[in-house]
């Protein structure tokens, strides 16, 4: 098992999805409250 260092530590904290960069997403949906609420458990934040 490895250690982690401090600045792994912090960027998997600040990048829970552990992702290298995102594409541009339109989401389209008729339960906007409903939409954000996934994607806040999912790690995003407004």
């Amino acid at each position: 098992m490895t250690q982690l260092s401090d600045r792994e530590l912090t960027a998997v904290a600040s990048n829970p999805l552990a992702m290298d960069g995102i594409e541009f997403i339109e989401y389209s949906t008729s339960k906007p409250q409903a939409l954000g609420q996934v994607l806040e458990m999912m790690g995003f934040h407004p």
